[in-house]
C-alpha cells in the first residue's frame, strides 16, 4: 500500500511540487500550510493549517493528519525562516529577536515534528506483523548553510545546522535498534538531509534584486543584469580585436564601449514618466497603484475615522456582553449595555437583550471583575472626560476602544490607578511587557493592595490561539467559579465561538 505523507512548509515552489507528485504517484497527502485557501488547494492532497513556530499547533496537525489519513510514515519538513542582517558586512546585526523567530520555526518545529514522527512510527511497528515491513522516512529540505556559512544567511544557517544535528542523532539511535533484529517487525527508518534546494539561489536573486521587489523593478534588476553582461561581452570583443593589448589607450576604449550600453537616463525617464502630476514618497507606490483592480471599502468609521467600537464580549461561565449603536466611540455612556447567557455561536443576533445598568451587572460577577480587570489594566490607552465634559481618548484605536467597553462598567483604569478618583489608588504597576509580533501578545504586573488582600497578578491580553495556547485552567461551566483543566475541547470551543464574531465582521 501507498505511504501516507505529511509535507510541513506548504511553499508556492518545493512544497507545493512535492505534494503534486507524491499525490501523483499514488500517495495519501497532507499539506501543512500557515494558511490555508481554496485557491491554493492542490487536487487530491488534504490542506491542514499549521504554525511550526507553535508546539501545540504542530500536534494538533499531526493528529488532524492522522484522523483522516493515518499515521505520516513520510514526514517532510519544508518549514525554514530566514532574517537578512540589517548591514551587509556584519552577519551579526540579526536582531535577537528575529533570530529567535527564525529559530522557532527551523529548530523547533522540526523537532516538534520529529517527535511526533517518530512516535507515530513506533506505534506501527507495535502493531504490525512479521510479514509486513513499515518504512520511516523524515526528510529534512535545505541548503549548504549547515556546511558552510553564509554571512547573509545567520539565522538560516544557525537552524538548519540544529536540525540537521536531532536528524544525525536519531538516524544513529534508529539504525541501532533496526540492527539487533529483536523485533517481531523488521523497523527500516531512512533519513534524508537534502541539501540542496532554491535557497541559494534565492540569496543571490536578493542580492542582485530579480526575486524582490515589485515586478516592475525585478524587470528592471533583471535588465540591468543582461545589460551588464552584454557590456561586459562588448568590452571583451574590443580587447580581443586589439589582441588584448595592455595599451591605456585599448582598455579605455573598451571600458567606454561597455558603459556606453548602459542606459544612464532610465532611472530618471521612467520616474518622470511615471510620476507625472503626482507626489509621492516611494516610485514603487505608483506601480502598486497602477496593479489595483478593485478597491473595497466598508461604511464604519475604522478605515474614514480609525475609531472602533467594541459590540460584543464572551466570558464562557457567564455569556454575551453586547453594546447598543453608538455614534460617539470614545464615550462610554452612549450605548445601551445587555446581556445574553448563551456563547457567540447561539446568539441571536436580531434580537438584541434588555437594556441593563452595566454597573449593576459588576455586583457580585467575580468572573465579569477579573475581564475588566484585564481589559483596562493591560491597555496602554488613556480614555477621560475634559474639563468642557467631553470623552477623549490617547492611543491605538483598538486598545481605546477595549477601554472604553471597560469604562462601560464605571472600570476604568484611571478609577484603581489614580488617588482622588473613586476607591483611590488599588493596582500598583510593576513591570510592562509590550506586545512583540513573535508571541503575538503583550503583559503587564500589578499589585494590588488593599486592607483585605496583597496580591500580585499577570495580566495578558493578545490574539485567541496565543492566549488560548497559554492558558492552564479556564472556569467554563455557567455559574461555576472553579477553575477546570484547560483542554483542546476548551480550546476548539474559543475558537468556534471567535470565528462566529468574526462573521458578523465584529
Amino acid at each position: 500500500s501507498y505511504h501516507n505523507t505529511f509535507i510541513l512548509g506548504g511553499g508556492p515552489r518545493i512544497g507545493h511540487a512535492v505534494a503534486e507528485k507524491l499525490a501523483s504517484q499514488g500517495y495519501s497527502v497532507a499539506l501543512g500550510r500557515r494558511s490555508v485557501h481554496p485557491s491554493v488547494d492542490i487536487k487530491n492532497v488534504m490542506s491542514v493549517t499549521v504554525d511550526v513556530a507553535s508546539i501545540r499547533s504542530v500536534e494538533t496537525a499531526f493528529a488532524q493528519v492522522r484522523t483522516k489519513l493515518g499515521i505520516p510514515e513520510v514526514v517532510v519538513y519544508n518549514a525554514a525562516s530566514l532574517t537578512f542582517p540589517s548591514r551587509q558586512d556584519d552577519p551579526f546585526s540579526v536582531p535577537p529577536e528575529a533570530f529567535a523567530n527564525d529559530t522557532a520555526i527551523n529548530v523547533i518545529g522540526g523537532y516538534t515534528a520529529l517527535c511526533a514522527a517518530t512516535r507515530g512510527w513506533v506505534e506501527l511497528r507495535e502493531g504490525s506483523s512479521a510479514a509486513h515491513k513499515h518504512r520511516g522516512v523524515f526528510i529534512a529540505t535545505g541548503n549548504v548553510t549547515p556546511f558552510y556559512p553564509n554571512p547573509f544567511a545567520t539565522s538560516l544557517g544557525a537552524g538548519k545546522a540544529g536540525l540537521v544535528h536531532l536528524i544525525k542523532l536519531a538516524e544513529q539511535e534508529y539504525k541501532a535498534t533496526g540492527d539487533r533484529q529483536v523485533l517481531p517487525s523488521p523497523w527500516i527508518t531512512r533519513w534524508y538531509v537534502q541539501a540542496w534546494s532554491l535557497t541559494s539561489v534565492d540569496v543571490v536573486g536578493r542580492f542582485l534584486g530579480v526575486n524582490i521587489g515589485t515586478p516592475l523593478q525585478r524587470k528592471l534588476s533583471k535588465l540591468a543584469c543582461l545589460l551588464f553582461g552584454i557590456a561586459v561581452v562588448f568590452a571583451i570583443v574590443c580587447m580581443a580585436a586589439n589582441e588584448f593589448s595592455s595599451n591605456n589607450e585599448v582598455i579605455m576604449y573598451a571600458v567606454a564601449t561597455g558603459i556606453s550600453m548602459i542606459p544612464a537616463c532610465l532611472v530618471v525617464v521612467l520616474t518622470i514618466t511615471m510620476a507625472r502630476n503626482v507626489i509621492v514618497r516611494k516610485l514603487d507606490s505608483l506601480e502598486a497603484l497602477g496593479a489595483v483592480t478593485d478597491i473595497c471599502s466598508d461604511k464604519t468609521g475604522t478605515l474614514t475615522q480609525g475609531k472602533m467600537v467594541v459590540q460584543k464580549a464572551w466570558i464562557p461561565s457567564r455569556g454575551t456582553y453586547s453594546v447598543g449603536p453608538s455614534n460617539e466611540p470614545f464615550n462610554p455612556t452612549v450605548g445601551d449595555v445587555s446581556f445574553s447567557a448563551v456563547p457567540p455561536s447561539e446568539f441571536d443576533h436580531e434580537k438584541p437583550g434588555m437594556a441593563e445598568n452595566a454597573e449593576g451587572m459588576v455586583s457580585g460577577n467575580r468572573q465579569l471583575e477579573d475581564f475588566l480587570d484585564v481589559a483596562s489594566m493591560a491597555n496602554l490607552s488613556h480614555v477621560y472626560k475634559s474639563e468642557e465634559g467631553e470623552w477623549s481618548a490617547r492611543g491605538e484605536p483598538t486598545e481605546i476602544a477595549i477601554h472604553v467597553f471597560a469604562s462601560r462598567f464605571n472600570w476604568n483604569r484611571d478609577r484603581w490607578m489614580k488617588k482622588g478618583q473613586g476607591e483611590g489608588t488599588v493596582w500598583h504597576q510593576k513591570a510592562e511587557f509590550p506586545f512583540d509580533s513573535t508571541v503575538k501578545k503583550m503583559s503587564v504586573i500589578f499589585n494590588k493592595i488593599t486592607p483585605e488582600e496583597d496580591r500580585t497578578m499577570v495580566f495578558t491580553k493578545g490574539a485567541v490561539e496565543r492566549i488560548a495556547e497559554s492558558c492552564t485552567s479556564i472556569i467554563w461551566d455557567q455559574e461555576s467559579s472553579t477553575p477546570v483543566p484547560m483542554t483542546d475541547h476548551h480550546r476548539e470551543k474559543i475558537i468556534e465561538n471567535m470565528e462566529e464574531l468574526a462573521k458578523l465582521g465584529l
